[in-house]
């Protein structure tokens, strides 16, 4: 029996599952099932992640093919088969290279009786040139359209790049790394059933996701662009703008990255900064068709607020999910004292038991680190 938990699949997800005998076509047909999927549906469905075409599938089926286990991890998260025990049913995993090293060494033999040492070199270095460059399409969970989902593209349409190749949301590692770290990585993983890289590059912090099934879906699903966002004049997709509780989550996603609370005379503010006016258009049309009463002024590149009574009721139907936001907000607003950016580091420890996203009660009751609910 192959000695893998379910928390090691991530480490594996390149691998090929070896199925005991019947198994993998078991698994298929369990999952094709639970989905209310025929196989050709269940094929189209994750053609365009998973880079499988219908006869791969077929294949698969059939146990000609061994399945990559990062199809079996998505597969279980969507029909809702408990991975532990498909794990029950794979005798071990192959290296996803398995076949191509096999045929490789053969290959070699074959060059070096024929041609001799110089070919074999001369081969090899087009080969690597070739490779130079190449990605392989993960294949990703298509989630629902929820707030998490839409709290997400407010995320990166606030702080995030995207290519062809790969996802990037960034933010500064002093002060947004719990935010980071572990909100966002965390809510990336669980979207899309896709494993993050998270590294430091001078004073920012990077959540990569290099994955061109992701984008692609970005692209196509929801008609966010590669490249520049200022330039491509990116806006709030229409879908969430005209949903009350997606928008509401979208907003999140975007004042947690790219806005911020500052101290406003004997106040504070709250303001999203965009150098995008597309998105700000968008921003407004959305809280004019909800008639959303927590934003009082757009100037130039700005929206926000200093009235502590839009900022309450943007933290009670809002809310917010960094934890450099909640501390500034719930500081202020329970002890009317104003933590600046360089001291939250001291609330981290007493803040991280806070449920996220963050809201207030009501206009009394705050729910903060020292608060029971």
């Amino acid at each position: 029996m192959m000695d893998i938990s379910a928390a090691d699949t991530t480490k594996y997800a390149y691998h090929r599952a070896v199925f005991y005998p019947g198994f993998q076509k078991q698994f298929i047909t369990d999952a094709a099932k639970n989905l209310k999927m025929s196989l050709r549906k269940l094929a189209d469905h994750y053609s365009i992640s998973s880079g499988f075409s219908y006869s791969a599938w077929k294949k698969f089926k059939r146990e000609e093919l061994l399945l990559p286990m990062r199809a079996v991890v998505t597969l279980c998260g969507a029909a809702g088969l408990d991975l532990g025990n498909v794990l029950l049913n794979i005798r071990e995993l192959r290296d996803r290279n398995w076949g191509s090293i096999k045929g490789g060494k053969l290959g070699i033999r074959a060059v070096l009786d024929k041609y001799g040492e110089s070919e074999l070199q001369r081969r090899r270095i087009n080969g690597a040139n070739q490779q130079r460059g190449m990605w392989l399409a993960r294949l990703i969970k298509k989630p629902p359209v929820d707030v998490e989902l839409a709290e997400f593209i407010g995320v990166h349409l606030g702080d995030g790049t995207m290519t062809q190749n790969f996802l990037r949301i960034t933010g500064d590692a002093r002060y947004d790394s719990p935010y980071l770290s572990n909100y966002v990585s965390t809510l990336v993983s669980k979207l899309f059933a896709m494993p993050t890289k998270l590294y430091v590059d001078r004073n920012t912090l990077n959540v990569r996701v290099a994955s061109r099934a992701l984008c692609r879906y970005m692209v196509k699903r929801w008609g966010i662009p590669y490249g520049d966002k200022i330039r491509n004049r990116v806006t709030i997709p229409k879908t969430i703008v005209e949903s009350k509780d997606l928008f509401l989550a979208c907003v999140r996603g975007l004042v947690d990255t790219d806005g911020s609370i500052s101290k406003d005379g004997s106040t504070i503010s709250i303001r999203l900064h965009s150098s995008n006016p597309s998105l700000l258009e968008s921003l407004v049309e959305g809280i004019k068709t909800h008639k959303l009463n927590f934003f009082s002024f757009v100037y130039e590149q700005s929206i926000g607020t200093h009235s502590l009574s839009k900022i309450e009721n943007y933290f009670r139907t809002v809310g917010s999910s960094n934890l450099k936001h909640v501390v500034k907000f719930n500081e202020w607003h329970s002890r009317k004292k104003f933590v600046r950016t360089r001291e939250v580091l001291d609330y981290f420890e007493s803040y991280k038991v806070t449920p996220l996203p963050f809201y207030i009660k009501n206009s009394e009751g705050i729910m903060g680190p020292w608060s029971s609910g």
